[in-house]
């Protein structure tokens, strides 16, 4: 495999290898079989329902504030370029603490019934008309309780750090926590839904980056931001009481192919085990096609996804294989911090990227360097 590949468009021209999306459906089975650590291991294989995977550009989502405030009113916080916030009274805890999350049905000490949340998301994406979709991927429930940070001992530096590889997932931080106390002014759980964006039915992951610096990545010793990829957050406590996060909106602009030419499953497959035999990848829970974002290049020189326009668009939305699962690329931040390998619950309840490798679906390179080279 090619380290810190970009993606090529010249990569899309049909060769004898490569499948379209509905030959590759119908050669594919529903399940893949992997060994890991000696146990056989039967995983997940998710194709998007579409008909075909076109190869598209796209430009950050600008959402229409004027029509969003007369729709919302004074609970819309947030309508600016791929992003839209709405905030019906809900708290969020203190800076110095983090909410846990907890294998249960309903969130501590809240009665609010379990549909109540997708009810809710539904009517509110109805209501903003979107040009595009979203799914739901998991509702989690949270404690009462939250984790209290001794800034003494965790470094001001460290501390997001401490909350999104500690406490955001179902284990708690294990050292120097408080769990028996609730923050002032919060007394119950809460529900946590999370969801991704969808264009044609064909969900777009925002891009993960493997150092410190969020939403960059380097080209030519420079580092340039890119969107999250369209998440959506609501968190809710009562039927009145929710905020609504949508961010990394992403809009279709132009297609470049009607389908693009997939390689084959055997590919992606001998990719995987490679990692498996060199004990990079220690867990797979299922294996999903969708869509990443690339940089465009004008001049040699990535677009700026903040000033791009319809004409000359920011992203190419390539094809792309996620692993969802548990990597090595994620131990280091967990271990440096006393973390234990997480346990299947832990990894499905990550409200982040962290538990994922991906591979471009063209060539099956590492998508780990999102640039597209046309």
């Amino acid at each position: 495999m090619q380290a810190n590949a970009s993606f090529q468009l010249m990569d899309c021209i049909f060769t004898s290898h490569q499948m379209s999306l509905q030959q590759l459906r119908n050669a594919s089975p529903s399940h893949l079989c992997f060994t890991i650590d000696g146990a056989k291991v039967d995983v997940p294989l998710i194709m998007p329902k579409a008909d075909t995977l076109p190869l598209l550009y796209g430009n950050c989502y600008d959402p229409d504030q004027h029509s969003l405030s007369r729709q919302f009113g004074s609970r819309l916080s947030l309508a600016h370029r791929a992003y839209i916030s709405l905030d019906s009274d809900f708290s969020p805890p203190p800076s110095d603490t983090a909410v846990t999350f907890i294998q249960s049905n309903m969130p501590q000490n809240n009665l609010l019934s379990p549909k109540a949340p997708r009810r809710r998301f539904k009517k509110l994406l109805a209501d903003m008309d979107l040009p595009f979709g979203f799914r739901v991927d998991k509702v989690l429930q949270t404690s009462a309780a939250y984790c209290f940070f001794d800034e003494e001992v965790h470094f001001k530096d460290k501390l997001e750090q401490a909350k999104r590889y500690g406490n955001h997932t179902a284990t708690a931080w294990r050292q120097n926590l408080d769990m028996n106390h609730s923050a002032q002014g919060h007394t119950m759980g809460f529900y946590w839904l999370m969801g991704t964006q969808t264009i044609g039915g064909i969900p777009i992951w925002g891009n993960y980056i493997n150092d410190d610096s969020e939403n960059t990545y380097a080209y030519k010793n420079t580092r340039y931001a890119i969107a999250d990829g369209g998440i959506a957050w609501l968190r809710m406590t009562s039927e009145k009481i929710y905020d609504l996060l949508l961010g990394g909106l992403v809009e279709p602009t132009g297609i470049v192919m009607d389908d693009t030419p997939i390689a084959p499953l055997k590919d992606l497959i001998d990719a995987i085990n490679d990692l498996i035999a060199c004990g990079e990848l220690r867990s797979i829970d299922s294996i999903e096609l969708g869509y990443s974002l690339a940089l465009r290049l004008y001049q040699d020189i990535p677009l700026d996804p903040h000033t791009a326009t319809a004409a000359s668009p920011a992203y190419m939305i390539v094809p792309t294989w996620r692993v969802n699962g548990y990597a090595l690329k994620d131990g280091w931040k967990r271990f440096a911090y006393g973390l234990t390998e997480p346990n299947v619950w832990e990894r499905h309840c990550a409200y982040g990227l962290e538990y994922e490798l991906r591979f471009n679906a063209i060539n099956m390179c590492p998508w780990n360097n999102p640039i597209a080279v046309e």
